[in-house]
């Protein structure tokens, strides 16, 4: 939802909340030795949002989104475009960090595919 506002707070855009609140948890003194396991779920509206509608992740203008850059629509493929927007914004929550060492595992899901949710759940078991 990184085009969208807080319901209770229309001035914070989702995806930048999403940030802070994992730099709060990520790096809280409670979770200093814990391993984080970061679900970026709704992957099936992301990529409708983002594929389908080329809505750019920079369309709010706020300066955490200044370092996407924008794609090609030309000369990139569907699938170059969704992982680069992936890895773009998986980078945003990693850069929360402050111990690089930090164990941190990231799943793109889509809540309502069932297999795609027992994959990672198996995953996250392991």
């Amino acid at each position: 939802e990184y085009d969208q506002v807080l319901y209770e707070d229309k001035t914070q855009n989702r995806l930048v909340e999403a940030i802070e609140l994992f730099e709060e948890i990520c790096n809280s003194k409670w979770f200093v030795d814990t391993s984080i396991i970061l679900f970026l779920n709704k992957k099936d509206l992301f990529e409708e949002k983002f594929l389908d509608n080329k809505i750019p992740l920079n369309t709010t203008g706020l300066p955490a989104f200044e370092t996407w850059e924008p794609i090609d629509w030309d000369s990139t493929s569907r699938e170059e475009a969704v992982q680069r927007a992936h890895s773009w914004i998986l980078k945003q929550f990693m850069d929360q960090r402050k111990n690089p060492d930090k164990e941190v595992y990231s799943h793109i899901t889509c809540a309502t595919d069932t297999k795609n949710v027992e994959t990672v759940f198996n995953a996250c078991k392991d």
